[in-house]
């Protein structure tokens, strides 16, 4: 009966140990800011083309960690003073965020654009030079209004 009773209390033994065990939950390192941080906030944009000025907002939709690193999706509020574009996974490369291509762009008045080549050059953090091409060649004849396309450099500052 002794030798029943001490095989019982190791096998009850071995598998409160080895069931027991602890699941290790992996942990998010803390975020080390990133150089394109400094791209968030509000910008007074210079329309080199038509002599205006707008305000235009650069800001973080989304920050995660895949396990390995982090990403960001931005939104870029009024670019152009027409559309509001949202980047799922922007491209960032030294001093430069690339936003890609967008076709169609929709504006704030409905209209179909293609917004392309659209780059983001950093002189300094608190001074930007958009570079963008906008055109309605696929859209102008739908959207009942005249064939337009640009090729445009803006200046923007941060100004918050």
């Amino acid at each position: 009966m002794k030798i029943v009773f001490t095989i019982c209390a190791i096998i009850i033994l071995v598998a409160g140990i080895t069931c027991c065990k602890k699941e290790i939950i992996p942990t998010e390192p803390p975020y080390i800011e990133q150089w394109w941080d400094e791209y968030y906030g509000t910008y007074t944009v210079f329309d080199t083309m038509n002599d205006l000025t707008y305000q235009m907002e650069i800001k973080q939709m989304e920050r995660y960690f895949d396990g390995k690193y982090f990403k960001d999706s931005i939104e870029v509020v009024n670019f152009s003073n027409r559309f509001n574009i949202k980047i799922a996974s922007p491209g960032f490369m030294a001093n430069t965020l690339s936003l890609g291509v967008h076709h169609p762009a929709i504006d704030h008045f409905g209209l179909n654009w293609a917004l392309f080549g659209t780059h983001y050059w950093n002189d300094s953090y608190d001074t930007l030079k958009l570079f963008y091409t906008l055109s309605n060649i696929a859209f102008y004849a739908e959207d009942g209004v005249p064939y337009y396309a640009v090729e445009s450099t803006d200046l923007a500052v941060k100004i918050e």
